[in-house]
């Protein structure tokens, strides 16, 4: 990803420019909310595929399929707890009067959340993956 442009200095800021540095202020302080709202999400998604996967589950599969789909289930739940993580209320330790150490525990807080949720969604795209391989494989082999 490439650095953003360095800010040119033009005097005081405009009205214009307060407003938009106001905004991005704004959108750090709130990214760990968005990151819970799409965990959220994603464990709904999740949980769907792995009833949909569950409830139709074909019968008298070959070993290889019967354990693949076992593994899916797993990397699954493994999906949803970590996403569940992204929700999980931690306590993080900051001096309520610095300013810097409130920000040092956003962006704490923000970056653990964001690696939780692409891992989430790492193993969640895995499990699709190798799901859709074992079904396509199960009707390709009977057929």
């Amino acid at each position: 990803m490439s650095k953003p442009p360095i800010a040119k200095s033009k005097g005081a800021p405009t009205d214009h420019d307060k407003s938009w540095l106001a905004h991005a202020q704004k959108e750090k302080q709130e990214a760990p909310k968005r990151l819970e709202e799409t965990a959220k999400f994603l464990v709904a998604i999740v949980s769907i595929s792995l009833t949909v996967f569950i409830s139709n589950r074909p019968e008298g599969l070959e070993t290889w399929t019967d354990k693949a789909f076992s593994w899916v289930a797993v990397i699954w739940i493994i999906s949803v707890l970590l996403s569940f993580f992204v929700l999980f209320p931690w306590r993080y330790s900051f001096n309520p009067e610095s300013a810097e150490d409130i920000e040092r525990a956003y962006r704490i807080i923000s970056n653990a959340k964001w690696w939780l949720l692409v891992l989430s969604l790492a193993f969640y795209l895995l499990a699709l993956g190798v799901g859709s391989f074992a079904f396509i494989g199960t009707f390709q082999f009977q057929g």
